[in-house]
């Protein structure tokens, strides 16, 4: 046995627990996930009087537009911890409304409850792991600040459950494991904030910081600046035709496709609404933006996905605006947005499937097109 896996009494498991806890305190910076947490307390209260099972941890946001996680150990896999992700909005789920989890998540109060196949009105998690051989299971909220509600759960086949003490025992551990799912939950809720969660490309508050930092950054420089703006042509007839999981497959492909079109590490590609898209192109001339822009639509175009309801092709097809300019003292980040916002318009008035390109302070201003691999 390790220092941690202490026998036995109540006063050993308080031993345990307290090991436990410092070494949480300690080495938490080395935790790199969720999962890895729950190891470390599975692994740190094995062979204890607890004869744990089953062990987890979940993060369920009171946002429903966020995500959730749920990390589980199983003795059967001790090694191991299954991490389930849960897609937004799975808090209406009829799964997640007929859980435990559900009840501690609504009530914001410890949920015990002793097992037995036997037992009445079990829920169905509950049922499976009664018929799995648990007598006793425990599920508590973990005080957080975050946006998310933490939630602690165990699980004992040991013949008589727990003692009341055993689990009094336990909560002096619970205020260090919410510190600790605040952090690593945090960071994961600074990634989810900066990404777009169906296609997985930076969102507009990625762009946007992306935008201010490359601005001042070219400014300083005297260099030049190039914004693409991308919208995929009669988007909204192809969710009428083919339903909005197939357009949400669509947009995943094209997004794809998008950031296989740039090669610099400081280019940054963006979804900024449903079927729009940006890409930052810093220190790139106009040339340099109006390939990368025919690039990416002729990447498009190579995919052929099928477009029964489009006015312009029959398949998918986007429609590019590139605009790029040198930032000079007085101007505004704005203004480039304004270009690209324009050379898009022009560039679907003008027939869709095409790009168009206006730059100003690189010499006179100037306004390409390109249509079908030929670049103006």
């Amino acid at each position: 046995m390790t220092e941690l896996q202490l026998a036995g009494t109540p006063s050993g498991l308080a031993g345990v627990v307290s090991a436990l806890r410092d070494r949480l305190l300690q080495t938490h910076c080395e935790l790199a996930d969720i999962a890895a947490l729950v190891q470390v307390v599975s692994d740190g209260l094995a062979g204890t009087e607890l004869a744990l099972s089953r062990v987890s941890v979940a993060i369920l946001p009171v946002h429903a537009a966020l995500d959730g996680i749920h990390a589980v150990w199983h003795r059967a896999v001790p090694d191991r911890v299954m991490t389930l992700v849960r897609a937004a909005g799975f808090l209406d789920e009829q799964e997640h409304v007929e859980s435990p989890l559900y009840d501690v998540l609504l009530t914001r109060r410890p949920l015990r409850r002793r097992l037995s196949v036997e037992t009445p009105g079990l829920q169905p998690q509950l049922r499976r792991l009664a018929l799995e051989g648990a007598t006793d299971y425990l599920a508590v909220p973990i005080p957080s600040r975050s946006t998310a509600a933490i939630v602690f759960t165990m699980a004992t086949d040991a013949p008589h459950g727990w003692g009341d003490e055993a689990v009094e025992r336990l909560s002096l551990l619970l205020p260090t494991l919410g510190l600790i799912v605040e952090v690593l939950d945090g960071e994961r809720l600074l990634d989810l904030a900066a990404s777009d969660p169906l296609t997985g490309l930076c969102n507009r508050r990625s762009l946007d910081n992306g935008l201010r930092q490359a601005w001042s950054t070219c400014s300083r420089a005297g260099v030049p600046i190039s914004l693409l703006y991308v919208d995929v042509d009669h988007f909204k007839l192809y969710n009428d035709h083919y339903g909005h999981v197939a357009g949400d497959r669509c947009l995943g492909q094209l997004a794809s496709a998008f950031t296989a079109s740039v090669s610099r590490g400081g280019d940054l590609v963006a979804r900024i609404g449903g079927e729009e898209f940006a890409v930052l192109l810093p220190t790139c001339d106009a040339p340099g933006a109006e390939l990368v822009a025919e690039r990416l639509r002729q990447r498009v175009e190579a995919l052929r996905l099928p477009h029964a309801r489009s006015k312009t092709s029959d398949c998918v097809t986007v429609s590019v605006g590139a605009a790029t300019l040198v930032p000079s003292r007085g101007d505004a980040r704005e203004r480039l947005v304004a270009m690209a916002d324009r050379a898009l318009y022009q560039a679907k008035s003008e027939g869709r499937n095409r790009v168009s390109a206006v730059a100003a302070g690189v010499g006179a201003e100037a306004v390409g097109k390109s249509e079908e691999g030929q670049v103006a």
